[in-house]
């Protein structure tokens, strides 16, 4: 049976789900202190300081319980970014690798990298006059295959501003993959 859309802006969004990935960077380096210096070895992590935000219907914005719950059908794209948590921009979060415990619900991850997007920055001598950069852009990106339940292994690295590693982690996330359903 086919299945229907609640509303045309679902119809029209749903290419892709964005999820954003955002670490405390700051508190997991001084939680951690025997952190890892090699890629091959992080340390795995609870999920206390990290939050993923994606846009859910009926329910918060944002958790850092582990888990992303999606009601999207099969076909769908998850694209998710990460970012730090960082007031000043002392740290740098950059995503190494998502790894998949079963197959089935989700495609392989994929890292994709779109080249000279143009951004807005502030001109601070005129802030309604921004200026413009161009930067790259990146995420890792699956698509959804069927419902399900997806754990991941998320490897990431914490930088600090000359983009040296401070230390390499492993994260799980659980991803709840529940298809769309006919609107009574």
């Amino acid at each position: 049976m086919a299945q229907k859309r609640s509303s045309t802006k679902r119809q029209r969004s749903e290419s892709h789900v964005a999820v954003l990935i955002i670490v405390d960077a700051e508190t997991l380096l001084s939680r951690y202190p025997n952190i890892s210096l090699s890629p091959d070895a992080p340390v795995r992590i609870d999920s206390e300081h990290i939050y993923v935000l994606a846009t859910r219907d009926g329910g918060p914005l944002g958790t850092n319980d582990g888990h992303l719950d999606l009601a999207v059908t099969p076909g769908v794209h998850l694209r998710i970014r990460g970012n730090a948590l960082a007031l000043r921009g002392e740290h740098i979060v950059a995503f190494y690798g998502i790894a998949q415990e079963h197959a089935g619900v989700l495609s392989p991850f994929e890292f994709v990298l779109r080249q000279a997007l143009t951004v807005a920055t502030p001109n601070f001598e005129n802030l309604l006059q921004p200026s413009n950069q161009s930067i790259d852009d990146h995420f890792w990106q699956s698509q959804v295959l069927a419902d399900g339940v997806a754990p991941c292994d998320l490897n990431f690295m914490v930088l600090n501003k000359a983009c040296s590693a401070l230390g390499y982690f492993r994260w799980r996330l659980q991803i709840n993959v529940a298809g769309l359903r006919e609107v009574p």
